[in-house]
């Protein structure tokens, strides 16, 4: 894959890296920068923030590639790819001997890098498609991916961001050697795009750029890959029952007519989906004292209610809360509530320092729908997160 390399006997500044090439590696700073900070620190609010800097940074990274193959000389990956370890393990002991030689593009070891960062930023695009799938239902892979493959995809995910970080900390930490072993600061040189040629230095041979090629990739690669994610992409089905088909089971769209008339004079409908079978027979059952109500109701509408409730229980959908929530049992053997397990309250940290369940349109923590718009479909997306203020 690479040509012959040819050392200089001249020192004189040259042009090393086009616009593009700068244009890409400051661009993939700030969205992978956006992405990390959205994923990592600002949280599941910032959640549409995190994938238009993911999409942006794939996109640049594609772009990228087809400039690798298409591009000038030092933009081309065979002007800098090592294919065989072993030049790269010669690489390293040359710069423990202090006799490696000054690359006017990428030395062995930044190759590596380069192709390891690009790898990772494509591999977290994947991952995180297959996530929002898989948990979400929402995004190019909700069809017909299960909530434990998403939830495995979101393992990896955060696995494949750690480790991204880690390479990122290695990336300028050998920015910072190589700039003091050659004498010529490396980032301002991929800001002018210009590098001091010295006696002796590595010189890729010269190639132009093939821009038809380039843009003709770019068009087809980009554009298909648009075309198959709005296809792909569809809104899970509200509580209306309108929406697309599913490849899989999500919550029960619509509501038996006694279980919305009787529930909903007390408080918000919750969607079957939300507890298993067992949970809702045991509130169904304690009825009398519902919770420090008497909510009791004639035998025969609470058997219907309960045969509904059951045939449409967390055991029946593939949604995220159906796989997260059991109810607790009391001290006296009545049932607890959703809201004092450990799952929830993880996933409400964050509202229960900010008081944002003492807001009056909110009024309590039973109140789900006055922040999730979608509550009663029990899909409890992220993307219908409104927390009102006040």
């Amino acid at each position: 894959m690479n040509q012959p390399a040819r050392r200089s006997s001249s020192a004189h500044s040259i042009a090393v890296w086009d616009p593009f090439v700068r244009l890409f590696h400051w661009g993939l700073v700030a969205t992978v920068g956006v992405a990390g900070l959205t994923g990592f620190v600002l949280g599941p609010a910032w959640i549409r923030v995190h994938i238009a800097s993911a999409v942006l940074a794939a996109v640049l990274v594609t772009l990228r590639v087809i400039w690798g193959v298409f591009g000038p000389t030092f933009a081309r990956f065979s002007s800098f790819v090592v294919l065989e370890p072993g030049k790269l393990l010669d690489h390293v002991d040359d710069l423990r001997a202090d006799r490696a030689p000054r690359y006017i593009g990428h030395n062995p070891l930044g190759a590596a890098m380069v192709l390891a960062l690009l790898a990772s930023v494509l591999v977290l695009a994947l991952t995180g498609a297959l996530f929002l799938g898989g948990v979400y239902k929402t995004g190019p892979f909700l069809d017909d991916l299960p909530y434990w493959a998403g939830r495995v995809s979101g393992v990896f995910h955060q696995l494949v961001a750690l480790g991204l970080a880690g390479l990122v900390i290695l990336h300028i930490g050998g920015v910072i050697f190589e700039s003091r072993r050659e004498g010529e600061n490396l980032a301002h040189a991929m800001v002018t795009g210009r590098k001091t040629l010295t006696r002796d230095a590595v010189v890729a041979p010269r190639k132009r750029a093939l821009i038809l090629p380039s843009v003709l990739s770019a068009l087809f690669l980009l554009g298909g890959a648009a075309y198959w994610a709005y296809a792909a992409s569809r809104e899970a089905p509200g509580p209306d029952g309108e929406g697309s088909p599913r490849g899989l089971p999500v919550a029960e769209a619509s509501f038996d007519p006694a279980f919305a008339e009787e529930c909903s004079a007390c408080h918000m409908l919750y969607n079957p989906s939300l507890l298993r079978a067992a949970d809702w027979r045991k509130v169904m059952a304690t009825l009398d004292n519902h919770y420090g109500e008497d909510a009791s109701l004639d035998p025969k509408t609470t058997q219907r209610i309960t045969d509904w409730l059951v045939a449409h229980a967390a055991e029946t959908a593939d949604t995220r809360p159906a796989h997260l929530f059991a109810l607790p049992v009391g001290p006296d053997g009545s049932p607890g509530m959703i809201n004092d397990t450990r799952a929830w309250r993880k996933l409400h940290d964050d509202a229960l320092e900010s008081g944002a369940f003492k807001v009056k349109s909110v009024g309590s923590a039973a109140n789900c729908q006055a922040c999730h718009k979608d509550a009663q479909s029990g899909m409890f997306s992220p993307f219908s997160i409104k927390v009102p203020k006040e």
